[in-house]
């Protein structure tokens, strides 16, 4: 993973983790993300609209977009109305 690949990782993923919307399973996605995300901070003019698709797609996939985050569930919510909380 590129330098700033990391470090837009390290601001990401600590937060998606904390709410419950990121797990090990999804460390390509991330992954992915990171890397086309720094490819759009460093040029944005040049961004290809095919890379801003996926790009679009993985932040609304992680609730990183205010469209994403309505359709994301809210976990202490489910927790508490689960049956089986507790167990």
């Amino acid at each position: 993973m590129s330098h700033f690949a990391s470090k837009e990782w390290d601001r990401v993923v600590p937060e998606l983790e904390r709410k419950g919307y990121a797990t090990e399973l999804d460390i390509v996605a991330l992954t992915a993300y990171c890397e086309l995300a720094t490819e759009f901070y460093m040029s944005p003019t040049d961004f290809p609209s095919n890379k801003m698709t996926q790009l679009r797609l993985l932040m609304g996939d992680f609730g990183m977009t205010p469209h994403g985050r309505a359709k994301m569930p809210d976990r202490e919510e489910a927790e508490e109305s689960s049956p089986y909380a507790g167990m």
